[in-house]
């Protein structure tokens, strides 16, 4: 940036937050163009959602949940992937700085960045692994990462992300507000588990204009989220124009793309 190249970076942004902060302050300053590599940002379940909730249709908005799941699936001490994973001194941690950093700054933007007041965390290696690997590759990153945060005007947010874990997947991140919620899909990587085709909808809510699950479901070939819809009104009862809700996810989905989901789910 310094020598007037714009930044496309992989994520995490750095390191640590002094690194980071320094990245900061220099695209400022040089006015350059700064940028990680936070793909979900960008999904169409994440820009329907932030519609939503710019348009107060969730009403207060009281917390929030990060989720991701592995079951098993740690970088080279089970089997696939460079030492370099597992080394902090490369890699800055583990399963939050991996995965954990798409879920956190998705449910961040769409919050609109709330200012943290009070954090508490931890950290969890539990899981036996392979001496030799773990020996070799000085394993000393979490693969379990845990966390509760308070922001500023009362909000919060819980956070669990894990590589490995004796557990079965957990349920999706989501956001709660007082008239209605919005749950993320679940992503998950396992050897022993796959997702199933359906899931809930995108909104959760018990008004007369609420996304009716009977008419929506979520492809599950990428850890991306896909809404599909399948062609019916999404309001139960079926409203004579369409309601909001309808209009934007119209506006995300083709009609050739739903068709062709609408065969695949069947």
């Amino acid at each position: 940036m310094q020598s007037g190249k714009h930044c496309y970076c992989d994520k995490l942004i750095a390191g640590s937050y002094a690194n980071g902060k320094r990245m900061l302050d220099v695209a400022a300053a040089t006015g350059a163009m700064l940028h990680s590599q936070l793909s979900f940002l960008y999904n169409r379940e994440t820009r329907l959602a932030k519609r939503l909730i710019d348009a107060g249709r969730l009403g207060h908005i009281y917390h929030a949940r990060s989720t991701g799941f592995r079951r098993r699936n740690r970088p080279f001490v089970d089997g696939y992937g460079t030492e370099k994973f597992v080394d902090k001194t490369t890699s800055g941690g583990g399963a939050l700085c991996d995965m954990g950093v798409y879920h956190i700054s998705r449910l961040l933007y769409m919050l609109n960045t709330p200012t943290p007041q009070r954090i508490s965390e931890k950290i969890c290696q539990e899981t036996p692994n392979d001496d030799k690997h773990r020996a070799s590759s000085g394993y000393c990153v979490e693969e379990l990462g845990l966390g509760l945060v308070r922001f500023k005007g009362g909000l919060t947010m819980d956070i669990i992300e894990s590589w490995a874990i004796h557990m079965n997947p957990f349920g999706g991140s989501f956001i709660a507000g007082s008239q209605r919620g919005v749950p993320f899909r679940p992503t998950a990587t396992s050897k022993t588990w796959k997702p199933t085709p359906r899931l809930k909808p995108i909104i959760a809510t018990g008004d007369s204009t609420s996304l009716n699950p009977r008419s929506w479901s979520m492809t599950v070939p990428s850890t991306i989220g896909r809404l599909s819809y399948k062609g019916e009104s999404p309001c139960s009862p079926p409203p004579k124009s369409p309601c909001k809700p309808c209009s934007l996810a119209k506006a995300f989905i083709s009609p050739a793309r739903s068709a062709a989901r609408s065969r695949w789910m069947k």
